[in-house]
């Protein structure tokens, strides 16, 4: 089983960088679990870690 990041949980904001007309994600994000506070997206997440739903 693989091991749950931030980049699964519903607080993690993903950061993004514009390359031309399009945006690419970066290793880079904010946590919005009760205060903002930066993160990467592989971080191992913290105690209000809430999982996502696959997306459809």
């Amino acid at each position: 089983m693989q091991e749950k990041t931030c980049v699964d949980c519903v607080h993690f904001i993903q950061h993004y960088r514009k390359h031309g007309k399009h945006y690419d994600p970066i290793n880079c994000g904010h946590c919005i679990a009760l205060r903002v506070k930066k993160r990467q997206a592989l971080d191992t997440p913290c105690e209000h870690f809430q999982e996502n739903s696959p997306a459809k």
